[in-house]
């Protein structure tokens, strides 16, 4: 019996397609720190991640996975807001951007990304990834609040121009509902 991919899963595979050695990457939503963990690997020594999270305690256990893994040094963690990557000076420059929406895992659920900031903080994705540079996107919409959010997601990449960014929107069809989504954003 085959086992299922987790978007998350499909995630990393696209994005690994996009990023290398030398790159810069940023994972706007740190939570557990995976996604960190795996940009971090994807850019090799000379690459660099930057790490969001409005949560302490994301980016704690987050830094213990990356001295655990010797990564450590290519990235840097920062206690924010994800849309505070605007601030970040590497317009053009950034070859991923990971977004893992919803709450922290096994964290206070009132704490969770928010329609109005992702939305902000996909905005300046879009500044900040370089041509053929490529921002993940997996929601929730197992819960109000993500499958509002879900929806807000997908009516804005579908407004993106399509001369501009190919955008791919998985849904999986063989898993009990609602299920979480992968949308793919690649900057032509």
């Amino acid at each position: 019996m085959k086992k299922s991919v987790s978007q998350v899963q499909r995630a990393h595979q696209w994005v690994a397609q996009y990023l290398g050695d030398g790159d810069i990457a940023i994972d706007a939503t740190v939570g557990n720190g995976y996604d960190t963990c795996f940009l971090a690997q994807q850019v090799g020594a000379d690459g660099y991640v930057y790490g969001f999270d409005i949560q302490q305690s994301a980016l704690d256990l987050c830094y213990q996975r990356l001295v655990e893994q010797n990564l450590q040094s290519r990235v840097g963690l920062i206690n924010s807001c994800h849309t505070d990557m605007r601030h970040i000076p590497r317009r053009g420059e950034i070859g991923a951007i990971i977004f893992n929406l919803g709450y922290l895992p096994g964290g206070d659920k009132q704490i969770s990304t928010k329609s109005e900031s992702t939305l902000k903080a996909l905005e300046a994705s879009l500044v900040l990834v370089h041509k053929n540079g490529v921002i993940s996107i997996v929601a929730y919409p197992g819960h109000t609040a993500g499958k509002q959010e879900t929806t807000v997601v997908k009516q804005w990449v579908r407004s993106l121009p399509p001369d501009q960014y190919q955008v791919n929107i998985e849904i999986p069809d063989n898993v009990k509902n609602p299920a979480p989504e992968l949308t793919v954003i690649i900057k032509r």
